[in-house]
């Protein structure tokens, strides 16, 4: 086992910072006593210090890792978390710390030299550090950072003012012991000695430290031998003294020869730049000072070579030095000459002024962003990068879990100007923007226009005790952009929006103003998360939620407006209008999906009942959308409400160009006041005329503009475990799959004129539950009380977080070109896993797709576990079956490393 390492390679990192806390204090009779949440500790650092006790760095060889405690999270009642533990690591005096690539970090030398290894992160802020006159009562905190991690290369140079170089065997270390009190390891055979030796002398009032380099012989440079890996522990010396063998054995050699050789090998020797002097020059090894002892003397052949050459040496230059460390002879006129040099250097040194750095003082210019964008390109599309050390750290304190910690980041991306800079590289919405290197986080940038006051509202602080209602000011017009982050290194979490809305607050109608003008100086920001985070099943039930949502999608079938005698009634239009008017002057944003163009046609048409051939649908749908929209803007204009019509199919939802086009669209439309009535495209659709598709169109609908609630108008005024002619019970909260085992749910509308029923109006409100969205089904004359949150209808409770609208349109709306086929262990990876699908893990490959369409991952039984979008065309994929990505690169070209799936373009179904 060694007992001796004088280079390790160090794995360190620092403490993490505890999260801050989110707390409200509260005392008897002062239950809201304001935020009181604490900060959270910082996380301990790692730090390298010089312990005269340490010798070796062995200890560090065998356990290489070395982290550092975390720090404490925040509490409430405004107590900090604690500090986490410096983490001191002892090392002998004479360390250097450099990085992988050779640059020097530290030079460590004295005792209680130290050096910062691995900073720790800091604490997250507490809601109570981030309150403020704007935000009395923040609902969030900060979270903690991971403290710094990198590796590190520790190499031992021990501090000697003499070196003693020589060939195995010339008596170094026998001239150690003699001359100090050092007891090395002494042999008769060459490379005894294995690792440096050192020993102190004393000369007159003088002392000083030697030490030998073992094994430097011929070709040293070029990796024989010991000698140049150690050569290291002589770069701080003074001098040199070549110890040369008189009394060798071997015929080859005499001690001129051995002086040419050492000395070619120290000239072959680079030393590290570290060890400059004051003029910044580094003096080679072979151009110090150097001494000759020719040892051995005691030995009658020694003496006589000593005397031969002798004065070739002196001829040179050289002080040469006659001993013999068996009989001490000539050792302390050896040890004077030392010490003579010695003290030549250090009164050099301590003569020579200290060269001081003056200190300057630069402060940020003022056109300074303190960050840069990166334009770049990934998979021919354009690709920005933010970098900087604000965004970056800012990324990794926020909580992707939390709406306001979201709006804050987004706030503080707009103050910093990140926006700006986006517009003036050309980001288009949808471009991809990515905050950080190649493990930043990624965005989807969606820049949309808002107008209109910043409402009062409901704030839920997630504390130990029940949430508390929190006013805050209203704003002044702005503008936003809304940030989908793709791929967060941070928590997932839910899609969330911080929005404007006009008097959405306990006095809706004060609170709203009329649409305003935009201003660029009125920017604000909202972010949303890409990743998603499941919420346990049975989420909230409160109907509330919906009489204060300020943004509702509600969807009326055909059959909710057709008369007995057919066509649409113009009671049932204008009971609509008149309740859906009344919550958008209340404050509300509403968005109307509407079916009934075709029903509006048959009687101008003369048709009795809906046509079965898709063409005369078409024609019909043709003539009764214009009539509907006719009469869709008396009805609303009656309350001084404007309407627009907007044609959609879930179809158009599965170009992200049009997706994001759409939304644009639909935002502008809202800031303005106006009333989108959104109807399915019949004149060109198919599948959705003949499916009803247009309950799922509305559930598509409210994730596009990321709606508060959503609510499906049916003729039947809720869900039922059976007929209600027969008696059947209400079902009034709908939880999850299993509130809906063996209840029959019917299929067909009214009179022949709807094609969806309950079923589609069911599985559209399950869509938008299990993805963090209030929804409820029941009558169109339950549509004032429902609005108003009375318990009507069947209310379907959030059992799952806002998803992405990017998984959203993979799972529900793209259009799937082919079937990658599984094995058990892929299975199990991507469905429990979340892991990212590799070609070793697949079997066969079904379709004719190409790289960016959609494809189902199933299993060898032929279960659908997932879908996403391939990165490979189904003509390169055969032959990368069941193999690694490594084996693929190396074949193939790095290209092909890639995964066939990754998991951020992959989602579960």
């Amino acid at each position: 086992m060694a007992s001796f390492v004088d280079r390790v390679v160090l794995h360190v990192s620092g403490g993490t910072g505890g999260h801050g806390c989110v707390s409200v204090h509260r005392e008897k009779f002062k239950p809201l006593g304001g935020p009181d949440g604490g900060n959270g500790g910082n996380g301990g650092d790692v730090i390298l210090r010089v312990d005269h006790q340490t010798t070796t760095l062995l200890d560090y060889h065998h356990a290489p890792h070395r982290h550092a405690s975390n720090g404490g999270p925040g509490m409430g009642d405004w107590r900090g978390g604690k500090n986490g533990e410096t983490l001191v690591l002892p090392v002998p005096d004479g360390t250097v710390v450099k990085t992988k690539d050779g640059e020097v970090l530290a030079d460590l030398v004295g005792e209680g030299a130290e050096f910062i290894a691995a900073a720790g992160g800091l604490g997250g802020l507490g809601n109570a550090a981030l309150s403020s006159q704007k935000r009395r009562a923040p609902g969030f905190a900060l979270l903690g950072i991971e403290g710094d991690s990198r590796d590190i290369v520790l190499e031992l140079k021990s501090i000697a003012d003499i070196a003693l170089v020589g060939f195995p065997s010339a008596g170094k270390s026998s001239l150690i012991a003699a001359m100090s009190a050092a007891r090395p390891k002494i042999a008769d055979y060459p490379f005894t000695t294995l690792v440096p030796n050192l020993g102190v002398v004393q000369a007159g009032d003088v002392r000083f430290t030697i030490a030998d380099v073992p094994g430097l012989i011929e070709g040293a440079s070029e990796g024989r031998g010991l000698g140049h890996h150690f050569l290291r522990h002589v770069e701080r010396c003074a001098a040199l003294v070549h110890v040369l063998d008189c009394g060798t054995l071997e015929s080859d050699r005499d001690p001129l020869a051995d002086l040419a050789i050492i000395e070619g090998e120290l000239e072959k020797y680079a030393v590290d730049m570290s060890y400059a002097g004051q003029d910044g020059e580094v003096v080679p090894l072979n151009h110090r000072p150097r001494l000759v002892a020719l040892n051995k003397v005691d030995l009658p052949d020694g003496k006589d070579m000593a005397e031969f050459v002798r004065p070739e040496l002196e001829s040179r230059g050289y002080r040469v030095f006659e001993v013999s460390a068996t009989s001490h002879e000539g050792l302390r006129q050896l040890g004077f000459a030392m010490a003579e040099i010695v003290k030549a250097a250090r009164d050099a040194v301590a003569a020579a002024p200290p060269k001081v750095q003056p200190a300057v003082l630069r402060p940020r210019a003022v056109n300074e962003s303190g960050f840069k964008i990166r334009r770049e390109e990934k998979n021919l599309e354009p690709l920005f990068r933010v970098l900087g050390e604000k965004p970056e750290r800012w990324v990794k304190q926020t909580d992707f879990t939390n709406e306001e910690a979201i709006g804050y980041l987004a706030d503080r991306l707009a103050r910093l100007g990140v926006e700006t800079e986006l517009f003036k590289q050309g980001a288009k919405p949808g471009d991809t923007v990515v905050i950080g290197e190649e493990d930043g986080v990624v965005f989807d940038w969606e820049p949309t226009m808002m107008a209109g006051a910043e409402p009062w509202h409901r704030r839920a602080v997630p504390t130990s005790g029940s949430p508390i209602l929190v006013t805050a000011p209203p704003a002044a017009r702005s503008v936003r952009s809304s940030w989908s982050a793709v791929r967060p290194r941070l928590p997932p979490a839910p899609s969330l929006r911080r929005s404007a809305r006009p008097g959405s607050g306990p006095n809706p109608s004060a609170d709203a103003v009329p649409p305003s003008p935009l201003r660029k100086a009125d920017w604000k920001r909202t972010m949303t998360s890409r990743d998603v985070t499941e919420v346990p099943a049975g989420g909230t039930t409160d109907r509330n939620a919906l009489a204060g949502a300020r943004r509702i999608v509600v969807k009326v079938g055909s059959s909710s407006l057709t008369s007995i005698k057919g066509g649409i009634s113009e009671e049932a239009l204008t009971a609509l209008a008149d309740a859906l008017a009344a919550k958008r002057n209340a404050g509300a944003e509403i968005i109307l999906v509407s079916s009934g163009a075709i029903a509006a046609g048959l009687a101008p048409l003369g048709l009795a009942k809906r046509p079965r051939d898709l063409a005369t649908q078409q024609a019909a749908a043709s003539v009764g959308q214009g009539l509907l929209m006719a009469r869709y803007t008396q009805a609303f204009g009656a309350h001084g409400v404007t309407v627009s019509q907007v044609l959609l199919t879930a179809e158009d939802l599965m170009r992200r160009s049009q997706h994001t086009n759409a939304l644009r669209a639909m935002d502008r439309l809202l800031s303005l006041g106006v009333v989108p009535v959104v109807n399915e495209n019949d004149t060109v659709a198919t599948h959705e005329i003949r499916f009803g598709d247009n309950d799922r169109l509305a559930a598509l609908v409210a994730h596009l503009v990321r709606a508060d609630a959503l609510v499906l108008l049916s003729d039947v005024d809720s869900l039922y475990d059976g007929p209600p002619a027969q008696g059947a019970k209400r079902i009034a909260l709908v939880t999850g799959a299993h509130d809906l085992e063996g209840v029959s749910i019917g299929k067909a509308g009214k009179a022949g004129v709807g094609t969806g029923g309950m079923m589609t109006k069911v599985e559209a409100a399950s869509m938008a539950a299990g993805s963090g969205i209030h929804a409820l089904v029941t009558s169109t004359p339950n549509a004032a009380a429902a609005l108003n949150g009375e318990d009507v209808g069947t209310w379907f409770s959030v059992n799952g977080s806002r998803k992405p609208v990017r998984l959203l349109w993979l799972a529900h709306v793209a259009s799937v070109q082919g079937r990658l086929v599984l094995d058990d262990g892929a299975v199990r990876a991507v469905r429990h896993h979340r892991t990212s699908l590799l070609p070793a893990g697949i079997s066969a490959v079904h379709g004719d797709f190409e790289a960016g369409d959609a494809v189902e991952l199933a299993g060898t039984d032929g279960t659908v576990v997932a879908r996403g979008l391939v990165n490979y065309s189904s003509e390169e994929l055969p032959r990368m079956l069941g193999r690694s990505t490594r084996e693929l690169g190396e074949e193939l070209g790095s290209g092909y490393e890639r995964e066939v799936v990754h998991v951020d373009d992959l989602v579960l179904v």
